[in-house]
């Protein structure tokens, strides 16, 4: 979620230009020296530009940055991609020159939507990949500082951002503002774990039966079974909410549900940034309550 704030909070962020990007194919084609025909957008994404493509008849997926501090975090997916699949997937980077700005490609196999996971899953399908990078992943391309504190004095602020702007109620924000406390209370017990990040139920795909988790630009620091956490607090997991979900976490309730809480008043910031809460059909208040009532 780091990146994903850091990008609305900016008053400078950029645009995506077509006409630059078709130029950018032109000369991608170019490079490649390969036929690269059938090019079609991919909507949505946040931090980056995705395609479905042809190459010499073959469908791949391309992706590119809309900024240029997207560009590091393309290359951490990169650097994370061709750790996790590279016996799976053919995933090639490259760099293209465009008048006074280089854009960074990803370029791999094609992937197909997988049906939906359970709980016993998702657990196990993060826990596999985070336990793999720890041991295989050249960790320095995760910087130090996107870590679980600073992501709880990005939840305190926008826990006082969205109590500014009337967007929660009092009640709520006495709630909220007492499960951050507790977790920044709680911080120095939390040993860092690397996480994914953004593990949503429409980042796993499938190649030849093969669960593929894409979107690492938001991996970062966190702690033990944050992304599980993360993954229940999406409405198409609502379903899911329970204290049978939450046990086999390394958490006590209480912190589970504080962690949670952590990540839905963040998810609630950047929809207030970005503007998208105004299609919301289900308040902040209610988001966050369905969590506490956990308890």
């Amino acid at each position: 979620m780091l990146s994903k704030l850091r990008h609305f909070s900016s008053a400078t962020r950029e645009k995506s230009n077509d006409f630059q990007l078709e130029a950018e194919m032109s000369l991608l084609q170019r490079q490649l020296g390969l036929d690269l025909t059938d090019i079609k957008r991919i909507q949505g994404g946040t931090l980056g530009l995705g395609f479905i493509a042809r190459i010499n008849g073959q469908p791949r997926f391309l992706k590119t940055h809309t900024f240029e501090p997207g560009r590091q975090t393309l290359k951490k997916e990169w650097s994370i991609f061709s750790c996790l699949y590279q016996s799976i997937l053919h995933v090639e980077a490259i760099d293209i020159e465009y008048e006074d700005e280089i854009r960074f490609w990803l370029i791999m196999d094609s992937l197909s939507s997988i049906a939906d996971l359970d709980t016993k899953q998702a657990y196990q399908l993060i826990k596999n990949h985070n336990h793999f990078l720890a041991k295989s992943l050249d960790l320095s391309v995760i910087p130090n500082k996107d870590n679980f504190e600073l992501l709880i004095k990005e939840g305190q602020k926008a826990l006082l951002n969205l109590t500014m702007n009337y967007l929660i109620s009092n009640t709520v924000q006495q709630y909220t503002h007492a499960y951050l406390h507790h977790l920044k209370t709680q911080s120095s017990n939390f040993p860092p774990h690397l996480c994914h990040g953004d593990f949503s139920p429409s980042n796993v795909m499938l190649k030849n039966s093969i669960p593929i988790l894409i979107d690492w630009e938001d991996a970062f620091w966190g702690i033990e079974d944050y992304d599980y956490l993360y993954w229940l607090t999406f409405i198409k997991n609502r379903q899911f909410l329970s204290s049978t979900a939450l046990a086999s976490t390394a958490w006590d309730k209480h912190t589970a549900i504080a962690i949670m809480v952590l990540i839905i008043i963040i998810k609630c910031e950047i929809s207030f940034l970005s503007g998208s809460y105004i299609n919301n059909k289900i308040s902040f208040d209610k988001r966050i309550m369905e969590v506490i009532n956990i308890a």
